[in-house]
């Protein structure tokens, strides 16, 4: 069997529970999940000779972890070409479609909810703002401390530079240890503004009826959360009732999560979502959750 022919015996309302048994903490990325199955569901696959391997993982136990089934040949390939795989499921591996669909949708979804996308690799992009800029600056600072050379655009050592760096951060004196904390400190509040002011030129660029000054409350705040959920209906006249759909879904997914694991950050309501089409083609909805930060 195929990964395309699976995924099309295996609806996502089906897929979901076994996401939220394996994956728990997942449980808001569930809208992303649905995008990721409806773009799969009608993508066109690739035959190839190529297969998608199922097996036990004991590669933890030694760490004092459990086994675990691990998909190979899934993480960072094409999605036209991992639909057109075979799945070699190993003969001790028992598992329904719906959760082997699961575990190959979270693989597919490693670096990206869609084919174009790489949030795994947003630690390397280049900064988007001044207080991001200041942050790399200081970072970089930071690891010349010890390595003792200009640093590449992923600090990249060899084994014999990184043991180097090891041994004199190892070694490091009271005055050290304080200035690489205050290094630490400033550079995780330079990303919180750099963060909050990529949020507020993202809210300008998208509305006319907001000012600046409107959101100078944001850098005081403990949580700025603004997802984008875009519309994979691929009919125009249900793009808005798609987006609906979903995240009235994530509401239900949240509270069942809440019920097993407890109360999460934040919990979003249909009031917050404003839907808007997008250069004719498609639509997309931003779920706004702002909370004030607590004072001492």
């Amino acid at each position: 069997m195929k990964l395309k022919e699976l995924l099309a015996r295996c609806d996502f309302d089906s897929i979901v529970p076994h996401l939220l048994r394996i994956y728990p903490r997942h449980a808001t990325q569930l809208p992303w999940y649905k995008e990721a199955y409806d773009i799969l569901r009608h993508t066109e696959s690739v035959d190839n000779d190529g297969t998608i391997r199922i097996a036990w993982c004991n590669d933890d136990v030694k760490y004092g972890g459990e086994p675990y089934i691990h998909i190979n040949n899934c993480e960072g390939q094409s999605w036209e070409g991992c639909l057109g795989a075979q799945l070699d499921v190993a003969d001790d591996v028992h598992i329904a479609d719906a959760e082997l669909a699961a575990r190959c949708l979270w693989s597919l979804t490693f670096y990206g909810f869609r084919p174009d996308e790489c949030d795994y690799f947003d630690c390397y992009r280049a900064p988007r703002n001044p207080y991001e800029e200041q942050a790399k600056r200081l970072e970089d600072a930071q690891f010349r401390n010890y390595a003792r050379k200009r640093p590449g655009r992923f600090h990249a050592l060899s084994t014999e530079e990184w043991k180097i760096y090891d041994r004199r951060q190892s070694r490091r004196n009271r005055p050290k240890r304080m200035r690489d904390h205050r290094q630490e400190v400033r550079i995780k509040q330079l990303k919180r503004m750099g963060c909050v002011e990529n949020t507020i030129r993202q809210i300008l660029a998208r509305t006319t009826e907001i000012s600046r000054e409107q959101l100078a409350y944001l850098p005081d705040t403990q949580l700025v959360h603004e997802p984008d959920y875009h519309s994979r209906a691929y009919d125009p006249s249900r793009r808005m009732a798609y987006l609906h759909e979903i995240l009235a879904r994530l509401l239900r997914w949240m509270k069942t999560a809440t019920a097993t694991r407890g109360s999460w950050p934040y919990c979003p309501s249909l009031r917050n979502i404003r839907c808007s089409p997008m250069n004719g083609r498609r639509s997309v909805a931003s779920l706004r959750c702002f909370r004030p930060m607590r004072r001492y």
